[in-house]
């Protein structure tokens, strides 16, 4: 395993510590501004984990993807890039569409669930898709 992504870990392993610390809040508030800043903060996590799949080249993206073992199928929900972020991130669910936009899906202690819309997608995800897509990433795709 590269330092790279091993530092990619690291740098997830501590975003992903504070934003549990702050998770642990909402048991007992349902603060508005306690949840605008756990999505905020989501938001900053899932930025990041994205850009350290790399940030200049589909390729980048599509090694980084196989170097951590992620595979994937080509549905907004299974593509290996949600994958990668549901997994890092411990989300139920994460949405990305042909690498322009990215959703994650959550659900607070009461039940309520809750999106995260504004998270940055680096342009490198753009052309992963379309390389993907194309089937140039072959060791990505989950086997039927």
């Amino acid at each position: 395993m590269t330092g790279r992504i091993v530092g990619v870990r690291e740098r997830v392993h501590q975003l992903t510590e504070y934003t549990t610390g702050l998770a642990s809040r909402l048991v007992t508030s349902t603060d508005s501004r306690v949840l605008d800043e756990l999505d905020r903060r989501l938001s900053d996590l899932a930025g990041v984990a994205l850009a350290e799949l790399g940030t200049t080249s589909g390729a980048e993206v599509a090694a980084s993807l196989t170097e951590l073992g992620i595979r994937g199928d080509h549905s907004t929900t299974g593509n290996p890039v949600a994958v990668y972020l549901a997994r890092t991130l411990s989300a139920p669910e994460a949405v990305v569409r042909g690498g322009i936009s990215a959703v994650l899906s959550y659900t607070l202690p009461n039940g309520d669930g809750r999106s995260v819309e504004d998270i940055t997608v680096p342009s490198a995800l753009e052309e992963f898709f379309t390389g993907f897509t194309a089937g140039r990433y072959p060791q990505l795709e989950m086997a039927p």
